[in-house]
């Protein structure tokens, strides 16, 4: 072997270990920091005190469900799930046909100015057997979850610029799509935020199934797993995050074309 080779290799480990520093730092730092409350601490706010910036979103998200069936059940924000973001979320039910919707911003204020994070409109339709039709626009370089996805929920995320009447328009055709030979759960009156909890629930006992997280008594709280560590933080990095995306684009793109020739 030539004396100078391993000097040579200095410059080229270097590179590696910097490529790979996320890689490993990154999983390590989610398994002893990541925590989810399995009864997360919510409170009210009042829409009328969001900043102008958050407030356009909402008005314009609400306004349309509401003149699609829905009707409010409450604003709801989490103090301190995700550091120095304020997360505001309001929750719909369409009590005709059992429809769940949550539109959900999150901002920061730096310095004085309110800097929006993520705007994201969910909607769900929930089944006796356990079955969910979803449908959801979130900001179009997200890609999205990092978790596994659950056979028994079926649906799409679309990326075209639309608005909330668009998109519930497409979550009905979904909805005839992929419904089972089962009826609609319509959230009882007076318990809707038991639903809306319930379904986050059922997507963080999936990746308990899974392995992916763990339920820590002592803490009360989810909490992941060495392997959900770094299946969660691989998923949010190249080249699994591109992959992701495009996997979600691509079936976006399928459902749309399907949509549209069912409509037009």
């Amino acid at each position: 072997m030539p004396p100078h080779l391993p000097h040579n290799l200095v410059p080229i480990l270097f590179v590696v270990l910097l490529i790979g520093f996320p890689y490993i730092l990154g999983p390590i730092l989610i398994k002893n920091s990541q925590k989810i409350a399995r009864r997360a601490v919510q409170e009210r706010y009042d829409p009328a005190t969001l900043p102008p910036e958050a407030a356009s979103f909402f008005y314009n998200a609400v306004t349309s469900l509401t003149q699609a069936g829905f009707t409010v059940i409450d604003y709801i924000t989490k103090p301190g799930e995700a550091p120095n973001v304020t997360p505001c979320i309001v929750n719909l039910v369409n009590r005709s046909n059992g429809d769940m919707a949550s539109v959900a911003c999150f901002f920061a204020v730096v310095n004085g100015i309110t800097q929006v994070q993520n705007n994201s409109v969910f909607l769900t339709t929930v089944y006796a057997n356990g079955e969910i039709v979803g449908s959801c626009i979130m900001p179009p370089k997200s890609a999205g979850s990092c978790y596994k996805y659950r056979p028994y929920a079926h649906g799409c995320r679309f990326f075209d610029d639309i608005d909330v009447t668009e998109l519930y328009r497409r979550h009905r055709f979904l909805v005839e799509k992929y419904a089972p030979n089962s009826p609609v759960i319509v959230p009882k009156p007076g318990r809707e935020m038991e639903a809306f909890d319930r379904i986050n629930d059922d997507v963080h006992d999936y990746q308990v199934k899974q392995g992916l997280m763990r339920i820590d008594t002592t803490r009360d709280a989810y909490v992941p797993t060495w392997f959900g560590a770094f299946y969660m933080t691989w998923a949010l990095l190249w080249p699994c995050k591109q992959l992701r995306l495009a996997g979600a684009q691509a079936k976006a793109k399928r459902e749309l074309d399907n949509y549209r020739r069912k409509t037009q």
